[in-house]
């Protein structure tokens, strides 16, 4: 599992540095999770366990991607999200 330093919000662009180093390291042998994650439920951090555990036991990376503010307007209407995306993404590492 990973360590709580090894936890990090980085802005999802491939010409971030941090990006192509972990592409480089991890070779694509991530899984993904994916939503908006706003306004967490035990739900969501049934998600996150299970992420963890899986990939700890497949020696994986955990990818958990969170969208963006434009996004969750767009699937859930003009009063979301409730949290700002960059509150949601630090709430999850």
């Amino acid at each position: 599992m990973l360590s709580s330093a090894e936890r990090q919000v980085v802005r999802y662009d491939w010409t971030d540095p941090r990006w192509v180093e972990l592409h480089e390291y991890w070779q694509g042998r991530c899984a993904v999770a994916n939503g908006c994650f706003d306004l967490l439920h035990d739900g969501h951090l049934s998600i996150f366990r299970f992420m963890d555990d899986f990939c700890y036991a497949q020696k994986l990376f955990p990818l958990i991607l969170v969208n963006s503010d434009w996004s969750v307007r767009k699937i859930k209407g003009p009063k979301r999200p409730v949290v700002p995306e960059a509150i949601r993404a630090s709430l999850i590492t």
